[in-house]
């Protein structure tokens, strides 16, 4: 693996003249440092979870009246915070009726507009976000709420049996109950100042029987519920109780569709011998003839509001004519019409188809089915106006539903029918990504919700907070994709959810658990240098985790330092250079941005640099020097300087005659130069030379070296060219 090393700092040119090595060191195992203060270790989420409450969790409300219900996160844990970011309200299972008046935030108000009692389930759905000291993590919940509506207490259909009545015959009191909360208790006043009492255990026909004494009577009916609610209603034709001629007509019901035969049948007490009878039904119709036996008869009505049966008895003479009336209400055919041309549903969420119903007489009965399925059902239906017809979508895809409605007269509507596209269940597909840049990891999540029901709410919730990142939560009007974005300079794990809820109240949430800066860790091992290169020594530094670049510092014992820039974690193997040979006691720390440190103390044998000739002698001087200027006498001192230094080195370094074959010149201006901060260019060629590489090789090595940048030259402040090995462990 190739590595790419930043800039070497180097230190002295040390001439060391002597000097005892430092006292024996211990070699110890690789050392771990903590990580730096600028580095979180995360707990991955809270121990305990909060709770979604719904507050009414039960309710029952009359029909037309309103009802606030609120939603909320408690027991957060302890030291810890909580956000609420999105709420999703829908009813579920209806087999009474209401409305919310919104399906987001954390209220909403329930209409409820039954027409029958019973129960619906309001459902919440809620995403949050929990902040703990160890960070942050997401939560979704869900909560429900039983709404029990309580349709109005009524009476209808009261009728009385026989009538008329003969005195001490018992009559029968038949009606029929909705609405309220049973129990019911049903008091009778019966008129004449008798009363009685029943209870009623369910909603439904009831009936209840009086002997009366001769007179006229029309019972009024009390029913309280459970609750107390009151309904109440009165018989509506008189009750005739006679020892003489009388007359009555018995219907089947109250009301009547427009346009439907609905058959009578009237009752004649001691009737006269040769008494003629007749009926019609309308008031300005002639009597028509009634017949065979005279009782049972039958007619409709051709417009609606209310019409008159009217039926007499005429007896001979001195008998007087015996008549009575009974009022009908006259409906309009009954229509269904479906609410919408197509609705939208999905596969697994609860749904409700919504119908209207008006005219026709109740109950109703309505049938329907899903057409290309085998779904159909049938539902009950007290009285007219809306109708939820509850569904629960299989398959996806589109849909039609056919409904029909039949009400007590056995009248029937047209086939109403509605579209109805059935979403499929909404999926989530998310991935994360993980990548180490030069000063922090960065996080990613890619999602899309590619089905459902739209719109839909997303949000993404890491475990710790980003150092900074994208939106954290956002909308999609339709199916499509969404993202989020955080960078990281923490050691440790962090756990990243995404959920997705749809507006059908479907749901679906998935975590990644990701790594955002692995922990440091590493080894280093010294060693001698291959033997063409006295004088070296190598590190052999294995470094992963962490976040790089890596900054490396040895100190050996001889007081040499050398200060490296790692720029990526893997293996290295890092030559260096020393001054002299035999055991030398080394101390390496290696630190990354984040501040994690690893350190290690260890031992290395360095094989001796070749021993230096003594310089000779210079000859004596042939004449006495002429006087200099102080300029050229300033020049000669640095000069000899110069020439100490190098003799210095020479002793050092060169090469003994006869001690081999010439010497590798980019392995000698190497050992030359690599030590030096800054070497002057004519030095360095003076102690090639004397260390046996000829003037023009070295000089010649030197520009090649130049030239591939294996050497950096500069100028320095005295114009003198100067030299520095610009990449380490080039060759």
């Amino acid at each position: 693996m190739d590595r790419t090393r930043g800039s070497l700092c180097t230190c002295p040119f040390l001439f060391l003249a002597g000097g005892a090595i430092l006292a024996a060191l211990l070699v110890a195992p690789p050392l771990s440092i903590e990580p730096g203060r600028d580095v979180t270790l995360p707990a991955l989420g809270p121990p305990v979870e909060p709770t979604l409450d719904l507050d009414p969790a039960t309710w029952w409300m009359p029909a037309g009246n309103s009802t606030g219900f609120s939603a909320a996160w408690i027991d957060p844990p302890e030291g810890c915070g909580l956000t609420a970011v999105w709420f999703r309200w829908a009813i579920v299972g209806a087999p009474v009726e209401g409305a919310l008046n919104g399906t987001v935030g954390p209220n909403v108000t329930f209409v409820a507009s039954s027409s029958v009692t019973g129960t619906s389930t309001l459902r919440v759905r809620s995403a949050a976000v929990i902040d703990c000291p160890g960070g942050s993590t997401a939560t979704v919940g869900q909560a429900e709420a039983n709404v029990t509506v309580v349709a109005p207490v009524a009476i209808g259909d009261l009728a009385l049996a026989p009538d008329p009545a003969v005195p001490g015959e018992n009559v029968s009191l038949a009606g029929n109950l909705t609405g309220g909360e049973p129990p019911y208790v049903v008091t009778i006043a019966w008129g004449g100042g008798t009363s009685s009492s029943l209870v009623v255990g369910a909603p439904g026909r009831f009936s209840a029987v009086h002997a009366y004494p001769s007179g006229t009577y029309q019972p009024d009916v009390v029913a309280t519920d459970s609750s107390g609610r009151v309904g109440q209603a009165t018989v509506d034709e008189p009750l005739t109780v006679s020892d003489s001629t009388a007359v009555g007509i018995t219907a089947p019901g109250s009301s009547v569709d427009v346009g439907v035969t609905m058959s009578f049948v009237a009752r004649v007490l001691d009737e006269p011998s040769g008494s003629a009878t007749g009926w019609r039904c309308s008031s300005d119709a002639p009597a028509a003839p009634a017949s065979a036996n005279g009782t049972n008869f039958s007619c409709g009505f051709s417009e609606t509001g209310t019409g008159e049966v009217f039926f007499e008895i005429d007896p001979p003479v001195p008998y007087l004519p015996v008549s009575t009336t009974l009022v009908e209400t006259v409906e309009a055919l009954p229509t269904l019409v479906a609410n919408g041309s197509t609705q939208v549903a999905e596969v697994g969420q609860p749904f409700a188809v919504a119908f209207n119903v008006s005219g026709g007489v109740p109950p109703f009965r309505l049938r329907w089915s899903e057409v290309g399925t085998s779904t159909e059902g049938t539902l009950s239906v007290p009285s007219d106006g809306r109708v939820l017809v509850p569904l629960d979508p299989v398959l996806p895809g589109s849909l039609e539903l056919v409904a029909r409605l039949v009400d007590a007269d056995g009248v029937g509507t047209e086939n109403a029918t509605t579209g109805l596209f059935v979403e499929p269940p909404l999926n989530l597909s998310a991935s994360a990504e993980r990548s180490l840049g030069a000063t922090a990891a960065d996080l990613a999540i890619d999602g899309s919700a590619s089905a459902g029901a739209p719109p839909f709410l997303w949000i993404v919730t890491p475990s710790v907070a980003p150092k900074n990142g994208t939106a954290l939560e956002g909308s999609l009007a339709s199916i499509g994709s969404f993202g989020w974005a955080g960078n990281y300079t923490v050691v440790g794990g962090v756990n990243v959810s995404a959920t997705v809820v749809d507006a059908a109240g479907g749901f679906a949430s998935v975590t990644f658990a990701l790594e955002a800066v692995a922990p440091l860790v590493g080894g280093l091992v010294a060693g001698p240098a291959p033997p063409s290169t006295p004088a070296s020594f190598e590190i052999d530094l294995t470094l992963s985790g962490g976040l790089p670049p890596f900054e490396l510092n040895v100190s050996a014992s001889d007081g040499a330092r050398w200060n490296l820039t790692i720029r990526t974690d893997g293996a290295d193997v890092l030559p260096l250079n020393s001054t002299v040979g035999g055991p030398l006691f080394l101390s390496a720390r290696v630190s990354d941005s984040l501040g994690s440190a690893l350190e290690w103390n260890t031992s290395v044998t360095v094989v001796a640099p070749p021993a230096t000739p003594p310089a000779p002698s210079s000859p004596p001087p042939s004449a006495a020097p002429a006087p200099l200027a102080t300029g050229t006498a300033i020049a000669l001192g640095l000069a000899a300087v110069g020439a100490a230094l190098a003799a210095l080195y020479l002793r050092r370094h060169r090469t003994p005659p006869g001690a081999g074959p010439r010497p590798d010149a980019t392995a000698v201006l190497r050992r030359i130069i690599e030590p030096a901060d800054g070497a002057d260019r004519a030095t360095v060629e003076l102690l090639a030379e004397e260390a046996g590489v000829p003037l023009e090789e070295a000089r010649a090595t030197i520009d090649r070296l130049i030239a591939d940048g294996t050497l950096r030259a500069e100028t320095d402040p005295d114009g003198e060219e100067v030299l520095a090995w610009a990449t380490l462990g080039a060759a």
